[in-house]
């Protein structure tokens, strides 16, 4: 008797489970089945604060998983949520004249893996879509220039925006700006790394991190 009750106990626990999970797999099929992927390639300007204040270009690459969360005004409105992985370039240089431009130590270079993690909203026209959103980032370092009095930091924070234009929901233009809020490196001025030679020698500066893309996009999904 109690073993013929163990195996109806255990057909009953194996029946709930095997419900559960065709429930939950059918749930995250509909999930996944409703977001939208951009691969996105882009150019852009990148600047620190001082000595480090002038722009220098970089490029960015990377991958945006969205999904509309509800739509509103007879789906012209959309409110979606946005996750990504980049590669970005952060850094600055000490300055633009040309007697400096090939000098070492004149500007340093930061590559990152950035992860951001938006909310915005998009208005749908007949043959296009404007969109911004906005949100913080988290972005992991990669190394950087090799230079005397300079030390990398591995992780960064920040506040990013995108503002841009999508056509037929495929082919899309965006600007963007990443700021950040933690120190991407520390620099310690030298006989040998004062380029311009204002700065003194002994003097540390924290740095942190500031860019501005313009991307071109291409969008899979629905």
């Amino acid at each position: 008797m109690k073993k013929r009750n163990f195996i109806l106990s255990a057909i009953c626990f194996l029946t709930t489970t095997c419900s559960y999970a065709e429930g939950t797999l059918d749930n995250t099929k509909s999930f996944f089945s409703n977001v939208n992927y951009t691969v996105s390639v882009g150019l852009g300007t990148r600047t620190s604060n001082e000595p480090f204040d002038n722009a220098k270009f970089g490029f960015t690459l990377g991958v945006d998983a969205k999904k509309n969360i509800k739509s509103y005004v007879n789906d012209k409105v959309d409110v979606y949520g946005l996750a990504g992985l980049h590669f970005v370039q952060k850094g600055g240089k000490q300055s633009n004249d040309f007697m400096n431009m090939g000098a070492t130590g004149n500007s340093f270079n930061a590559p990152q893996l950035s992860i951001p993690l938006h909310a915005g909203g998009a208005y749908n026209f007949n043959k296009c879509q404007l969109y911004l959103d906005l949100g913080p980032y988290f972005a992991f370092g990669l190394g950087g220039t090799d230079l005397e009095g300079l030390q990398t930091k591995v992780f960064d924070f920040g506040l990013g925006f995108n503002l841009g234009i999508k056509f037929k929901k495929r082919f899309g233009l965006s600007m963007g700006v990443d700021k950040g809020f933690t120190k991407i490196a520390e620099y310690e001025v030298t006989d040998e790394n004062n380029v311009t030679g204002f700065l003194t020698t002994g003097d540390k500066y924290t740095l942190k991190g500031m860019a501005a893309y313009f991307r071109l996009n291409w969008t899979f999904g629905k």
